[in-house]
């Protein structure tokens, strides 16, 4: 059976309510999820300790599932406390900005499209997966580059490569341990960045292997959308240069999406201060009179809409809106 698909079961099996879950019910239910997602533990009582967090998270996604309009289950972060998912997969740390756009992009008077998708328009690569490595901000820059070399200067869709970010963008980011994308473009304004199959990923910090005469592109600037008078203001802005630049790189409080399964997210709690994962915007649309930013993740094409996530549109929900820029390429 396709692993998609497998997914989508393990996930749907955790709709019905918790509460109504039995103990062999939970043990069976676990024991799918190490298959699916090929689980090893190092032991019984390890195995027992990721069991009772895995019971724990059950309970944790019924929750989620009153309090927001998308769909949450069973993904391969279940037998993860918060905390350790955090550490593990949310990168994006706001502390270590040190470098500023020299050119940001105030409230437009233009109205954004109602739908965009640049999936289908040859401007995004397949879905990636970061691994154990809070790399997101380095996908995050990755992607708005490979938009930008598609449609900025016209070459044929590449790959490019993250793991050059981790190992060698390390004057202000953190490889593993965190970064910013827009200190990321500082870096490449004076480097160019390697295609992802000469320099390819690891999930793991290394040393620094640039290669230069295998540099591919580099970045002249960037951009910063400004804050508009009000979220809305600024969520069009974001939506005209969407539809006019590219995708976008963004910052999220992804601490609501450890579990998200499909839908569009509109999370009831979910602090816009909190920023702690970099993301990138990839289109934008309306469905049964809900408008919504359909975003890249770097989790694998297993977790959610085949790597993908929904989220509301016009609210500036979880901070969508916060820190979002793109780069001009060199």
């Amino acid at each position: 059976m396709n692993k998609l698909i497998i997914v989508a079961l393990l996930a749907a099996c955790v709709f019905a309510r918790f509460s109504t879950m039995q103990d062999q019910d939970i043990a069976a239910a676990f024991k799918k999820f190490t298959q699916t997602y090929n689980k090893k533990y190092s032991s019984e009582e390890h195995y027992n300790a990721r069991l009772s967090i895995f019971k724990e998270n059950l309970r944790r996604i019924e929750l989620f599932n009153k309090n927001d309009e998308a769909q949450h289950g069973i993904t391969q972060f279940a037998d993860l406390t918060h905390e350790e998912f955090a550490d593990m997969y949310l990168g994006y740390k706001p502390q270590l900005r040190n470098s500023q756009a020299k050119v940001s992009l105030s409230s437009t008077p233009f109205t954004a499209p109602t739908a965009i998708d640049w999936t289908t328009k040859g401007a995004v690569t397949p879905v990636k997966n970061q691994g154990s490595c809070g790399s997101c901000w380095a996908f995050s820059t990755t992607g708005s580059i490979e938009g930008q070399y598609v449609l900025q200067l016209k070459q044929n869709l590449t790959s490019f490569s993250e793991q050059q970010l981790v190992d060698c963008d390390t004057k202000e980011d953190q490889g593993c341990n965190g970064g910013l994308m827009d200190n990321a473009f500082t870096y490449l304004e004076s480097a160019k960045l390697e295609t992802e199959s000469a320099y390819p990923y690891t999930a793991v910090d290394g040393s620094c292997k640039y290669n230069q005469s295998l540099g591919v592109v580099g970045v002249a600037s960037f951009v910063d959308i400004e804050q508009g008078k009000t979220v809305a203001d600024t969520e069009n802005t974001m939506g005209v240069a969407l539809d006019n630049i590219g995708p976008l790189s963004v910052a999220i409080n992804a601490n609501n999406l450890q579990f998200y399964a499909g839908g569009i997210s509109n999370p009831l709690i979910c602090n816009p201060n909190g920023l702690n994962h970099g993301v990138l915007i990839v289109g934008l649309g309306s469905e049964n009179g809900k408008d919504f930013w359909k975003v890249k993740n770097s989790w694998g094409a297993s977790w959610g809409e085949k790597g993908y996530f929904r989220i509301v549109r016009g609210k500036g929900k979880c901070g969508i809106n916060r820190a979002v820029s793109y780069p001009v390429l060199a």
